[in-house]
């Protein structure tokens, strides 16, 4: 399978706008660095682009490794299989057969 690098381009994004907002002083940020003892001015002095790069690339990990862990259709077939010769689906007037066509 060819990963669409397009797609997990822009799924490695998700994270990144997520936490842009949950992280926005104007909804948590205020009471998230409260609670971890953080400082605007401590803010401040950290490199963002280090920090946001950093985050991209493990958004990015994240998201071209979920695509082989959540793509698993071509296994649904085997659940209804009622033997172990998968001879359930291969009689096309079962009562299985019948049900997955509709």
């Amino acid at each position: 399978m060819t990963p669409n690098f397009l797609i997990i381009f822009l799924a490695a994004l998700i994270p990144m706008v997520t936490g842009f907002i949950w992280y926005n002083p104007n909804v948590l940020g205020k009471a998230w660095m409260k609670a971890a003892d953080i400082s605007e001015d401590k803010m401040k002095g950290a490199n963002m682009a280090v920090v946001f790069g950093v985050s991209f690339l493990l958004s990015f990990i994240l998201a071209f490794s979920m695509q082989f862990i959540v793509i698993h259709q071509w296994a649904i077939y085997s659940i209804f299989a009622s033997e172990a010769d998968h001879t359930a689906m291969m009689d096309p007037n079962s009562e299985l057969s019948i049900y997955v066509k509709d």
